[in-house]
């Protein structure tokens, strides 16, 4: 059985009484998405960026502690669209999850972020596609802080896809 806990961060709020709360990021080369980024170039708060992603709801039939375990099929994906999402980072702009997981990849990073529901949508859920209380898992990859990219779009894509 692999060890997915070596190369991980795991980070928020636990508490003795009631559920744990977190995003967890993995970077364990055993995930088929893992891509190292440069290590240099890391968003701040309030930087703008880009990022491809894939969103899953977390597998119940899997152990809550188990947090990498994903359904078969995502809600949403930036690459099914073919258009990143275009965001700020760490303003309250995404779920929190999403506001602190982002920040700590670097430029070109692609990792997976296991959100707990405090840290994602919460009770309220988000319409039909995310219920209640659920457990999210992503798999992101930042292809861009303000105007530094991994692969600089042309002027005229990349304006497209901000509107």
């Amino acid at each position: 059985m692999t060890q997915y806990t070596e190369n991980l961060i795991t980070f928020g709020k636990k508490e003795n009484t009631g559920p744990t709360k977190f995003v967890r990021i993995y970077f364990f080369s055993e995930n088929k998405n893992f891509q190292p980024g440069d290590n240099v170039n890391f968003p701040k708060v309030g930087d703008e960026v880009t990022i491809n992603y894939t969103g899953y709801l977390k597998n119940p039939n899997y152990p809550k502690h188990d947090n990498f375990i994903k359904s078969i099929d995502h809600f949403d994906s930036s690459i099914t669209r073919n258009k990143p999402l275009f965001c700020k980072v760490g303003v309250g702009q995404l779920i929190r999850g999403w506001d602190e997981g982002i920040l700590r990849l670097s430029l070109g990073q692609k990792a997976t972020l296991a959100v707990t529901s405090d840290y994602g949508y919460g009770s309220s859920g988000f319409g039909a596609v995310i219920p209640p209380n659920s457990d999210l898992i992503f798999d992101v990859e930042l292809i861009g802080i303000n105007d530094l990219f991994i692969n600089p779009p042309s002027s005229t894509s990349s304006e497209q896809q901000k509107q």
